[in-house]
């Protein structure tokens, strides 16, 4: 039982540092970026080096069911992009 609020709060405080650090998590703008990478045709490898998928995962692992996978999300862009 300690070991889930030690989780709980570990978490909490990586939100907040998030929150600091960034001014509030800006999924969208996250989100935006990552689009535009995959619109641009970057390998899966060159889209993990960047800002928007460390902040991203940084998210999803605190907050798995709010926020996507970056891998799943650049997946879906990057069908988006095929189709079109």
């Amino acid at each position: 039982m300690r070991t889930f609020y030690r989780q709980k709060l570990l978490r909490s405080i990586a939100v907040q540092e998030i929150w600091r650090f960034s001014g509030g998590p800006k999924y969208p703008l996250y989100c935006k970026a990552m689009r535009i990478l995959a619109r641009e045709g970057k390998s899966a490898t060159k889209a993990r080096r960047t800002v928007c998928w460390q902040r991203l995962e940084m998210l999803h692992h605190c907050l798995p069911n709010q926020y996507r996978d970056p891998d799943y999300l650049y997946l879906l862009l990057s069908r988006e992009q095929a189709k079109s």
